[in-house]
């Protein structure tokens, strides 16, 4: 599949994708393909199952931002979720909020493996 399909897939509307890119697809690709290496998702994992709630504060933080700017829409709203409720200190909902982080990342990353 390619980059154009991948995102049209998701329902992600990729003029504007492909214009933050200013028209480089290659160097869109290259971030998506990327995207699976980087430790970001690994480091909230493993501050979830320690309860670090700076760390988790961070880790989705930081993985909201390069989901906005990948246009991965689902990933971007539950990373956002997870971090406004351990801002607001309501650290029960972390482990709900996180099951929709990991089902976003693990759709994503699948999607990316498909690309040509």
């Amino acid at each position: 599949m390619n980059l154009e399909d991948f995102y049209r897939g998701r329902g992600e509307d990729y003029p504007v994708i492909i214009g933050r890119f200013m028209g480089n697809e290659n160097l869109l690709k290259k971030f998506v393909k990327n995207f699976p290496d980087d430790p970001t998702y690994g480091r909230l994992c493993e501050a979830m199952e320690a309860k670090d709630w700076p760390q988790v504060e961070m880790s989705a933080h930081t993985l909201k931002g390069v989901a906005a700017n990948l246009s991965f829409s689902k990933l971007f709203q539950a990373s956002a979720d997870l971090v406004s409720v351990i801002r607001e200190q309501e650290t029960e909902k972390a482990d709900g909020l996180f099951s929709e982080v990991q089902k976003a990342y693990k759709e994503v990353v699948q999607g990316i493996s498909g690309l040509d």
